[in-house]
């Protein structure tokens, strides 16, 4: 298992070579706020501090994304039934990476778009 563990300037510390885009650092120059006025990045850094159980659930998202954002062919990715909590944390990722984010007609599941805006964030 990877050691992590937040450092105060809100960095990543780790005993392996993790390269995750939502777990390395806070260094990002553009600040990312959702319709709410969130700051999303550092939402994410909470959340990913907060429990192992939040923290495995937005790594997964991360890497549904970044498959998602690197498959040329593909325009939509629809996830799973989930709670209303996980559903605001696929809301938040997605917006992060510059992504379309609604409800399917059930209200369970979230189907994310790319956009002019979409990207693989770089910190």
């Amino acid at each position: 298992a990877l050691a992590r563990s937040f450092s105060l300037d809100g960095g990543l510390s780790t005993d392996s070579n993790w390269s995750s885009s939502l777990s390395r650092g806070n260094s990002i120059e553009q600040q990312y706020m959702d319709h709410a006025g969130v700051d999303i990045e550092q939402f994410i850094v909470d959340t990913l501090n907060k429990n192992s159980k939040d923290r495995s659930f937005l790594l997964r998202i991360e890497n549904e994304l970044v498959i998602f954002t690197k498959d040329n062919r593909r325009t939509s990715h629809k996830f799973g039934a989930m709670s209303s909590y996980q559903r605001m944390l696929v809301h938040r990722v997605a917006h992060y990476f510059g992504m379309e984010h609604n409800v399917d007609s059930t209200g369970h599941m979230v189907v994310v778009n790319k956009g002019k805006s979409t990207r693989l964030p770089e910190n």
